[in-house]
């Protein structure tokens, strides 16, 4: 997967290939074979590996900060320069992956956004400027949160220059 994935970030995902890693990785083609059965499951992993340590990892070490706001304003600001660097690798795999890749990826997708709502949840709980009268049973912190989470990927998406309206 480090080598899938230095490959990926320096020479593109057209670049990618079973053959590549192997031969950069010093194994047999059979050896990662073993592993992934195509490129698609080699470049699924190489994203979910990079949602897990760069875009997830990072946000859990933004969200210790006592303001909700300012885990978000931070985590923006570092999740737009990954955006930045990575946008024309996700875009450029999500044109060439099969139907049933799709599906798998949407799983993958599923299983991120709940890791990022997990982690701003937490921020949220520990905000020690929240007001606690705020919450009902039709305004919940879970309703909110999960708000907060889709306009702030939305954003990314976007490339917007900052959170300032949602915030």
């Amino acid at each position: 997967i480090d080598v899938a994935r230095h490959i990926v970030f320096t020479d593109g995902l057209d670049a990618l290939s079973i053959r590549r890693v192997a031969k950069d990785a010093d194994v047999s083609v059979g050896s990662v074979y073993n592993y992934f059965e195509s490129k698609n499951d080699l470049t699924i992993e190489v994203i979910n590996e990079f949602w897990d340590k760069v875009m997830i990892g990072d946000l859990k070490n933004i969200s210790s900060h006592d303001r909700y706001t300012t885990m978000l304003k931070e985590s923006f600001k570092k999740a737009s320069y990954h955006a930045r660097i990575y946008h024309s690798i996700f875009i450029g795999y999500y044109r060439t992956i099969s139907e049933d890749d799709r599906k798998r990826t949407i799983e993958t997708h599923h299983r991120n956004l709940k890791a990022i709502e997990d982690v701003f949840k937490q921020s949220l709980d520990s905000d020690v400027f929240q007001n606690p009268t705020i919450w009902n049973e039709n305004f919940t912190k879970e309703k909110f949160n999960a708000f907060v989470v889709r306009n702030f990927l939305e954003s990314l998406r976007h490339g917007d220059e900052d959170i300032d309206f949602l915030i």
